[in-house]
Parts: C-alpha cells; structure tokens; sequence
C-alpha cells in the first residue's frame, strides 16, 4: 500500500477517531495533523519530536502524549515518559 497525503486515507483518519473516542470519555484532546513525514519519510521521527516538544513547552500541563509512530519519543517535561 503506498502513503498518502489525503488525510481521509491516511494515519490522520485514525488520529481523527482516537480523539473523537477520547474526548466522548472527558479527556481533552490536541490532534496535530502534521504530515510530519511529508515530503521527507526519514525526517518523520524527528519532525515529530519537534512537534511534541512544542507542544510540550505550550502546554506544560500535559499528562500523557501519544503517537502513531510505535517508536519511542523524547522529552524535557519530566511528567511524560516515553514508552517504546
């Protein structure tokens, strides 16, 4: 199956429905649609962790971080671990 960009058919669907189920529980939600490995796939997992860190640094309150990469990711906020 080759990647797309259209974000109807791709890992930004699925983060779609992730949200929608978390925030019916109460759980607040920041979906970042990102194409992080658009136009470089080598670059995604680094793009990604820049996202996350501002995230990150924007929001110090945040509990819990997930990704769609099933690799681990790094961060400064001390109430966050990376599982992996």
């Amino acid at each position: 199956m080759a990647r797309t960009t259209d974000t109807n058919y791709n890992i930004i669907r699925v983060g779609d429905e992730i949200a929608r189920i978390f925030q019916e529980m109460g759980i607040a939600v920041i979906h970042d649609k990102t194409l992080h490995d658009s136009p470089s796939y080598n670059d995604a997992y680094d793009n990604a962790r820049t996202g996350i860190e501002g995230y990150l640094e924007q929001y110090p309150t945040i509990q819990m971080v997930l990704t769609s990469t099933g690799t681990p990711w790094w961060t400064t906020n001390p109430s966050c671990k990376s599982t992996g």
